[in-house]
């Protein structure tokens, strides 16, 4: 058999196979071998069911491989995220030394950056981000809703 050139076309034998699994879900009493051997002497109504079968199948075969997309790309973004995350924790952390070698300038940006990136509300006067409202949410989380930060 030749290689199908289209990326829409499942191969053949896996579509079969697909189709088998499905085919003998339904029916037990005639297996898929049967069924293609009777399909092959002839009969228009078994050829009909296999054809329908067949096209589940390929339809099967697409929508997992369009979930599977899907699942790739949103797993792609949130590796993409935590990276993005790791560099800006660096960025701030290196630049948050003590006040004879702080960069305020890379420390401020990198808190604006981490700040954007994960909706940290800022404070009323707008002079940065409430980091402090994220560890309080979380440390009341953490301990089951008793704030004890």
């Amino acid at each position: 058999m030749s290689e199908q050139s289209s990326a829409q076309v499942e191969p053949v034998d896996l579509v079969d196979r697909v189709a088998k699994v499905l085919w003998e879900q339904a029916d037990d009493e005639v297996g898929w071998d049967a069924t293609l051997s009777l399909v092959a002497g002839g009969d228009a109504y078994l050829k009909m069911q296999v054809d329908w079968c067949r096209e589940s199948a390929r339809l099967a075969i697409e929508v997992c491989g369009q979930q599977s997309s899907e699942r790739e790309a949103k797993l792609t973004a949130e590796i993409d995220r935590l990276l993005e995350v790791r560099t800006l924790v660096a960025k701030l952390w290196c630049a948050s030394g003590c006040s004879c070698c702080r960069d305020d300038t890379a420390r401020n940006a990198a808190s604006a950056a981490l700040g954007d990136l994960f909706d940290v509300p800022k404070y009323e006067d707008g002079s940065g981000y409430d980091w402090y409202a994220i560890r309080d949410a979380a440390a009341t989380q953490a301990s089951g809703g008793s704030d004890e930060s």
